[in-house]
């Protein structure tokens, strides 16, 4: 039986939940106000503070990336046109296929991927076209 690596997350009986802008901010807030307590006046958490103030800034500022992305997507679903053209920067190739070519080199994959184990690293560049159109 196979199971997939966050197996738990899928099935088990717990809130799945999602990362909200107003829940970062709300925590950000709470951690900012934590530090205008009496302890923090003392030397023994000058680098506990430090560190705390800079994880502020970095979840106000991926609070502030959640905001705007939320905002473009809903510009863009609500938008009558399309996000993307696709008449600009489109090119169209017909290329020749050479079986004997690709079935070379994804038996090569597949016999490499045979014998390893699951979740095994392994370095695909090899296996990948020096230039796609061949």
């Amino acid at each position: 039986m196979k199971f997939s690596y966050n197996h738990f997350y899928f099935v088990g009986k717990h809130k799945k939940y999602q990362l909200a802008h107003n829940t970062l901010i709300d925590l950000t807030s709470s951690l900012n106000l934590s530090l205008s307590a009496p302890w923090v006046c003392e030397i023994i958490w000058e680098s506990v503070i430090e560190q705390i103030l800079a994880l502020t800034k970095i979840v106000d500022q991926y609070a502030n990336f959640l905001k705007k992305a939320n905002e473009r997507m809903h510009e863009i679903h609500h938008s009558g046109t399309p996000a993307r053209d696709p008449s600009v920067n489109l090119k169209v190739y017909t290329i020749n296929v050479s079986f004997d070519n690709i079935k070379k080199v994804y038996e090569e994959l597949s016999n490499v991927l045979r014998f390893k184990d699951e979740y095994e690293f392994i370095n695909m560049e090899h296996y990948l076209p020096k230039d796609v159109l061949k």
